[in-house]
C-alpha cells in the first residue's frame, strides 16, 4: 500500500480515509490531554472554550459520517 501526505492529510491508494480518520483522532486525543493537563485548576467554562478552540479541528468531519465506527 502506498500513501503519501499532502496538504496535511494521508492520501493512499487504497481510496478510503482510514489513515486519515486515525491520525485525526489520534491528534484529537493528544490535543485534550495536553488541554487538560495544563488547564485542569480552570473552571469547567473556560475549559470548554479552550476545548472548541483548540481540539474541534473539524475542517472535514462531515466526510467522516460515511465511514464505519470499526475504522478508529
Amino acid at each position: 500500500m502506498s500513501q503519501f501526505k499532502y496538504l496535511g492529510h494521508i492520501i493512499s491508494d487504497t481510496t478510503n480515509d482510514d489513515d486519515d480518520l486515525r491520525r485525526e483522532t489520534r491528534n484529537l486525543f493528544v490535543r485534550t490531554n495536553a488541554l487538560i493537563s495544563k488547564f485542569y485548576r480552570c473552571c469547567i467554562n473556560v475549559k470548554l472554550v479552550l476545548f472548541k478552540t483548540f481540539c474541534l479541528c473539524v475542517y472535514d468531519v462531515t466526510l467522516w459520517k460515511y465511514y464505519p465506527v470499526t475504522v478508529f
